[in-house]
This record gives C-alpha cells, sequence and structure tokens, in this order.
C-alpha cells in the first residue's frame, strides 16, 4: 500500500468516516481558517458517487485578507480518498443532480440553474433541475441528458448570472433544446430576481403551480448574439478558482498525458517503428528506454495511412512485444449510408472523443501521419492549423491521453524549429517537440533530439537502431545511454555533410567531363562505381558547369552532359609576365584619354 500524504487517504468509500477524511485531507484550508458550509455528491446516472463537492467558508478576521468563500473536492478511486475531482470522460464533468434528469419523463421542463443551492431548492419541490456547479465553466459539463428537452434557465441578475444565461443558451440551443428564460421586470424586489433557493425562501409556501406561473419567455432563437438582451462578453476563470495540479507524464520529462507531441524525420528513419514502441511499452507497462523511467500500463490507439494492418503493423507490434489486445487500429470512420472514409480530424473529432469515451483505459493515441488526418484545412496556414489542433488538445487532456503525431521534414533552414514540413503553428500547438535524423558518423544509428519541450527539464536525446526481430519484422534497439547533442546541431552537420558531398560531386564531374561528352547512362554508371549517389550528381551538375543537351530522337534520343565553353567576351586578355612593372604594357592596358579642363579666367 502507498504511504500516507497530505492528498490521499486511505478508507472505504462509503462509510462513517467521511467527516475523519474531510478532516485529514483539508487540514491545510481548517488550518488557514476554512469551514465547512455544505457538501454537494455529484453522482453518475446510475446514482453512484463520483466526487464529493464541498464549500467553505471563512470569516475575514482582523487584518485577514483574500476570499471568504471557496469549494474543494475530494473523490474515492475504489481504495483511497483524493483530494480533487477523478479525471472527466472526454464528454466533460457530469452535471448536479443527473439521476434526477436521467430519470425524469422527458415532456417536463427541465430548469438549468447556476449553482447547487438552487438545484436542491427546486428539487425540494418535484421539479428537474440541474447545474453545471457554482463558479464552475459551463463549457466543461456534459449536457447531453438535455437534449431536445424544454429548458428552463433560472439565474440571479447578477454578473455572473447573466454570464451563465448567455452561455447556458448557447449550449441548450446546440442541443436542439426549446430554451425558455425568466424575464425580469425593473419593478421587482431583489429578492423576486434572485436565484431560486432565495426566491423560494422569500416564498416559503410556494408549490410548482408557483413556479410556473412566473414570467417565462422563450427566446426566438438558441444564438445569443441573436438576442438583444444578451451581447457577446468574454468568459473568464479567477486564477484563485483554478487548483493547481501537476504534469502528468506517460514518458517522464518527455511526452506529457493529455498533451501533443510531434516526432518528425525523414523518410526512411523508423518513425513509424518509433510509435510500435511507444506503444508496446505502453500495453505492457515496461520501463522507458535509457533512464528507466516508469510507464503506465494501458491501452493504446493508432492512427496509421501508410502501414497495413495485418502485414506490417501487426508484425512489427509482435517484434515489439506488444500486448495485442491493447492495441486498437483505425480502419475507418463509418458515416451511414456513405459508407467507410478516412478520418478527418477536422470533422470526426467526435467520433474519436466517443470512442476514448468507450475506452477510458487508452493512454497513448499515435496519429501517423498528421497530415493524412487533417481534412481539407491548409497545412501552411497557421490560422487552420491552429483551429484544428487546439480542439485536438482539449479532447487530449479531458480523455487523459497523450497524442503523438508523425511529421516530415522540409528542405528550408537549419533551426530545428522551422524544419517540420508545413505551418510553424504544427510546432506552437505541440507541448513537445522531437527530430529523428540519422547519425553522420554512423549511418545505421538513429538519433531522437528534442526540438522544443515546454513541460519537461531533459534536453538530452536517445538513439537508436533498427533490428529484425525473430518473426522477421523490424523492431527498435535503443542505446541505454543519453546523447548530448541538441537537434539543431544533428541538422546542421547533415546540412553541412550534404553540402560537403554536393562540393566534392562536383569536384568530381568537372575532372570526369575534362575528357569529353558523356551520356546519362555512362554517368550513371560512373557515379555509382564512385559511390555518389544520382540526385547529389544532378545537384552538382550546375556547380560543375556542366550542362545538359538532347541529342537524337525517338528511341534513339539520349542527353549528353558536357562542360559550358566559355565565350569569347569571358574571356580576359592578361598581359605578358615581366612587363607589368614597367611603362609598356600597363600603361597601354591603364591609358585612358586626358579629360581637358579650361582654364579660369582670373
Amino acid at each position: 500500500m502507498p504511504p500516507e500524504d497530505s492528498n490521499s487517504l486511505a478508507g472505504p468509500a462509503d462509510g462513517p468516516d467521511v467527516a475523519r477524511v474531510l478532516q485529514t485531507l483539508l487540514a491545510p484550508e481548517f488550518e488557514a481558517g476554512w469551514r465547512p458550509a455544505d457538501m454537494y455528491a455529484y453522482r453518475a446516472a446510475d446514482r453512484s458517487t463520483l466526487f464529493l463537492r464541498l464549500l467553505l467558508l471563512r470569516s475575514r478576521g482582523r487584518g485577514r485578507k483574500g476570499p471568504t468563500r471557496a469549494f474543494q473536492a475530494v473523490h474515492h478511486d475504489g481504495s483511497r480518498w483524493h483530494l480533487g475531482e477523478p479525471p472527466h470522460p472526454p464528454q466533460g464533468r457530469v452535471p448536479y443532480m443527473l439521476p434526477v434528469l436521467t430519470h425524469a419523463r422527458a415532456d417536463l421542463p427541465a430548469y438549468l440553474v447556476q449553482d447547487e443551492p438552487s438545484a436542491d431548492a427546486l428539487c425540494g419541490l418535484g421539479l428537474i433541475a440541474v447545474t453545471s456547479g457554482e463558479a464552475l465553466p459551463v463549457g466543461e459539463t456534459d449536457w447531453n441528458a438535455l437534449r431536445a428537452r424544454r429548458v428552463r434557465i433560472w439565474t440571479d441578475d447578477t454578473r455572473a448570472g447573466r454570464r451563465f444565461l448567455r452561455q447556458a443558451v448557447q449550449h441548450a440551443g446546440a442541443l436542439g433544446c426549446t430554451v425558455q428564460v425568466l424575464h425580469y421586470h425593473a419593478g421587482l424586489a431583489v429578492r423576486d430576481h434572485g436565484t431560486p433557493q432565495q426566491w423560494i425562501a422569500a416564498h416559503p409556501a410556494a408549490t410548482t403551480d408557483d413556479v410556473e406561473a412566473l414570467d417565462w419567455r422563450s427566446l426566438p432563437s438558441a444564438n445569443p448574439s441573436a438576442s438583444p438582451q444578451l451581447p457577446p462578453q468574454l468568459a473568464t476563470l479567477c486564477a484563485a478558482d483554478v487548483s493547481p495540479a501537476a504534469v502528468r507524464w506517460l514518458w517522464p520529462g518527455r511526452i506529457a498525458i493529455g498533451k501533443l507531441t510531434l516526432i518528425a524525420g525523414d523518410p526512411g528513419l523508423g518513425k513509424s517503428l518509433l510509435t510500435i514502441d511507444l506503444a508496446a511499452r505502453v500495453t505492457r507497462g515496461r520501463p522507458w528506454p535509457a533512464d528507466g523511467s516508469a510507464c503506465p500500463r494501458g491501452e493504446a490507439l493508432l492512427l496509421s495511412n501508410e502501414d497495413a494492418a495485418g502485414d506490417t503493423i501487426r508484425p512489427r507490434l509482435d517484434a515489439a512485444g506488444a500486448l495485442s489486445r491493447r492495441v486498437h487500429i483505425l480502419q475507418a470512420v463509418m458515416h451511414g449510408a456513405a459508407g467507410a472514409r478516412l478520418l478527418s480530424l477536422q470533422r470526426d473529432l467526435q467520433a474519436l472523443a466517443a470512442f476514448l469515451a468507450a475506452h477510458p483505459q487508452v493512454r497513448l493515441v499515435c496519429i501517423d501521419p498528421l497530415t493524412a488526418f487533417l481534412g481539407e484545412i491548409d497545412s501552411h496556414r497557421n490560422a487552420d492549423v491552429r483551429a484544428l489542433l487546439h480542439p485536438l488538445g482539449q479532447l487530449a487532456e479531458r480523455a487523459g491521453v497523450a497524442v503523438v503525431a508523425v511529421s516530415h521534414l522540409n528542405k528550408a533552414g537549419r533551426s530545428a524549429l522551422y524544419r517540420v514540413s508545413g505551418s510553424l503553428a504544427f510546432v506552437a500547438a505541440a507541448r513537445a517537440s522531437f527530430i529523428v535524423t540519422r547519425d553522420k558518423s554512423h549511418p545505421d544509428r538513429r538519433l531522437l533530439l528534442p526540438s522544443k519541450n515546454n513541460l519537461g527539464q531533459d534536453t538530452t536525446g536517445l538513439a537508436y537502431r533498427i533490428a529484425t526481430a525473430a518473426n522477421g519484422a523490424p523492431r527498435l534497439e535503443w542505446e541505454p545511454q543519453a546523447v548530448a547533442l541538441s537537434a539543431d546541431e544533428a541538422l546542421t552537420a547533415r546540412s553541412d555533410e550534404r553540402h560537403s558531398e554536393q562540393a566534392e560531386a562536383a569536384e568530381w564531374l568537372r575532372e570526369l567531363l575534362s575528357e569529353g561528352a558523356m551520356s546519362t547512362r555512362q554517368l550513371r554508371l560512373e557515379a555509382a562505381g564512385a559511390g555518389i549517389a544520382w540526385r547529389t550528381l544532378h545537384r552538382a551538375r550546375q556547380a560543375a558547369g556542366a550542362v545538359s543537351s538532347r541529342e537524337g530522337s525517338g528511341r534513339e534520343a539520349t542527353y549528353i552532359w558536357r562542360l559550358k565553353k566559355m565565350t569569347p567576351a569571358a574571356r580576359v586578355p592578361l598581359p605578358k609576365p615581366g612587363t607589368l612593372g614597367t611603362q609598356g604594357q600597363i600603361a597601354v592596358i591603364c591609358k585612358k584619354p586626358a579629360k581637358k579642363y579650361k582654364k579660369r579666367r582670373a
């Protein structure tokens, strides 16, 4: 059993010692003067308790500053109590009083209120009332249980109430709900335009008929901008209401859970094998290479557009030692009568969210390559890429998965941040980015080097080689030591190496063609014998001063390379040796007509 700490406590979920649990977990808050004022149980549709949310109050006292009202949550994971809310499904946290809404008749109106006491007060009258919770963002709650219902939104006439009203109208309208709001008359007393709790407290004899008799007005549109009473405003969150949280790691210091990580490199360097190796380690919970850090055990989802599942992905998973029943391989998206099609992160993010909700053990999602799943967006437009990757990052955070995306490198620039193909927004949206490149000293050695890491401290790289497993499939063999080389240094070295190879190829070609013209067929044979790639030789042609021309016609046509001939105009006559120090030859070369000046008159 893990040791006791300040954020967890062993004990059963249901028992008489909840007060002791709260007293222990909230000891720092109690020492600071906070006292529990109320407790709200958030339950799933089957009425099982997910977490407890406590309202804490404290008096200002002499010399005490800061808020006097705060919330804290605790939850039970099956064996221990923990501070904070449990991980929520991708759709968001459950609304308060969800079981009441789930088991109610569909023809009855559902009241959407801004805090838990108001929901309790209306439910006490026999009505259906739900809320996202006081001081909690409306957009982080799963409102699907309200779909196509008649919704009445009741808030107080304050800034917070009007903000909740705008957001609630937008979400209810998006679910196809018929929305009604309570109209506040200017002549009503303050207590008559407060929260439902305040209204019921002021009307202790009120019944459901009295609530029905209030001035409920239907909105002509669920779009808040279409109503003059609901102008658009910024939705903000006070930093004091945000609970600090530590970064959760899949691979400590390198790949974070809930974030997007990018791996880019040239073709043929084993990037796809790298994602297979990551997935295999997650399915087994095997430690990570080099540092031996722990890997959380779970499932993996592979989105691959280049490799077949039967003859490529499965053999590679077996070679990497993966537990295959814990790996999901995406085949297609089924879209009704339209049939199967390739997943698009632009259109099918909800389908991906639904899959992750149905498979909560998934810890890793690999997208290989990322550009194959972008849909119709322009991968070179920053705005389009950011609009696509931001929701993907939010989904990763809600679902508690690490998203690793594979990309390619372009040929421009030497900085690693600018070498990823497409818009710079790819690297900007990722919390960590790695470059895969070849070791120039050992061609069979691959380097995995960080080019950006916003969350981790480790700036070292790793090295691996591609070996063949017993089943004939390739797999990675990691080196045990870290690599102290930056991505910029590695890419610069590769660039300098390519330029050096090109210069040597140009010198070799110039010497070869100095003996006479040669056909491309002969050149290919000569270059292969000299160990020079044809692409390198083709790029070196201009530097060597060679030109290509076509000779013959039809099937007998061939291309001939020859060195350029210098034109007469390009030939510069040089003086004869020994004459530059005399007044003769150099005077002839430098002689210019004398310029005549008129004498000035005195």
